[in-house]
């Protein structure tokens, strides 16, 4: 691939401008798009809530304290979105398979596990339409750019359980790939049209640890930290450079007064901001640190079958860290929780359901109203 090329590819794709319509977030158009966090669909019935205390989350690398035999889950969600912006309005929708993991019991003291989830999703498909002199003649363009991919996290965590707490580890391999489709269509029949396909890679290696402790039977408190390195780009063969990735700090508390009812939050803050001059000099709009947080419960039916239809409920709200356009406030999002689940072959599957109301928004004039049901499964022997 020309160099001229690749260049014109990652512009398109660090520094978009948002216009037209987008099929999936308008919200991960920027840089390297919507950021995620590897919550499983139990966890996401309670807004997160109790996600880094959940063994089938990928969160707290600690959490797998809780494998004492081998587990598989796998997510499903699929989001139905409409989006407004100052260019115009779009409906869209996508599914999405954000999060698997597998793991188990090593020895009597430590379990460890291996996910692959989504890191950060950049699936959009955009359209723009404009007027441009050629040989003096103003001629109508129709341009189109469309993303497919993202950037993903396999991480390898394992855990040690003591008495009253647990202390885990995990690496992660930042990998992923966009597929990069760029048109443009003249008004003028006697113009041909100009097209334009690469793979933008990404490569990096991250490190996490968290702590939970148990102070009484009822109360858990939870903490971790992530340290992520730099991640290389490349369009296909030709290595573009590297941008850094931020550092994410965690701390939760879950508390089951009773054996029917929990509740939980938690606060997530990412260093999204060292990306700010990077992006800029590469002509982007920056960006800026985030927060996460949550709070939601799970009410069972009875002690006995709590794996039998539980009520969760919750709330989350996050900040978001890329700006649509230069100088814009930083945008958030809002959402609201419900979901429960059942187990069935004597207690070795369960099925755990959820839906999401979302709302997200940017001033001046970006907004998404978005609706999720979510399907998770896990198989445990």
């Amino acid at each position: 691939m020309s160099r001229l090329r690749a260049s014109l590819l990652v512009i398109l794709t660090l520094v978009t401008p948002t216009v037209g319509s987008a099929q999936s977030s308008q919200f991960g158009v920027r840089a390297l798009g919507l950021p995620s966090f590897p919550f499983s669909i139990r966890a996401q019935g309670s807004g997160g809530a109790g996600g880094t205390f959940d063994p089938s989350s990928a969160v707290n690398p600690a959490s797998l304290f809780l494998v004492t035999r081998p587990i598989a889950s796998i997510n499903l969600i699929q989001n139905w979105r409409t989006t407004e912006n100052p260019y115009g309005d779009a409906v869209g929708n996508d599914t999405q398979f954000p999060l698997f993991l597998a793991g188990g019991r090593i020895s009597r003291l430590l379990s460890g596990a291996v996910s692959a989830s989504v890191y950060a999703d950049r699936t959009f498909a955009l359209s723009t339409r404009d007027t441009v002199d050629l040989r003096g003649v103003p001629t109508e363009t129709f341009d189109t750019l469309v993303s497919k991919g993202g950037m993903n996290d396999i991480r390898l965590a394992g855990v040690y359980r003591g008495r009253g707490f647990a202390l885990g580890a995990g690496v992660h391999l930042i990998t992923g790939t966009n597929r990069l489709a760029y048109r443009r269509v003249f008004g003028d029949p006697d113009y041909a049209r100009v097209e334009t396909k690469g793979e933008l890679s990404f490569a990096g290696l991250g490190f996490s640890a968290g702590i939970i402790v148990e102070p009484n039977r009822n109360l858990l408190i939870g903490a971790s930290a992530r340290v992520d390195g730099d991640v290389t780009m490349n369009i296909d063969t030709l290595t573009l450079g590297t941008l850094p990735l931020p550092m994410t700090l965690s701390g939760s508390v879950h508390w089951a007064p009773t054996g029917r009812f929990s509740i939980g939050g938690h606060v997530i803050s990412q260093s999204w901001g060292r990306l700010d001059q990077p992006l800029k000099d590469r002509e982007g709009t920056g960006a800026a640190n985030t927060l996460s947080v949550s709070a939601g419960f799970e009410l069972g039916r009875s002690a006995q079958t709590m794996d039998r239809f539980p009520l969760r409920m919750g709330i989350r709200w996050a900040s978001l860290p890329f700006p649509l356009e230069n100088g814009q406030d930083q945008g958030s999002e809002f959402g609201l929780n419900a979901g429960t689940g059942f187990a069935f072959g004597g207690g070795r599957g369960v099925i755990d359901m959820a839906v999401e109301r979302i709302w997200r928004k940017q001033d001046p004039g970006y907004s998404e109203r978005a609706f999720a049901v979510k399907l998770g499964v896990t198989i445990r022997q």
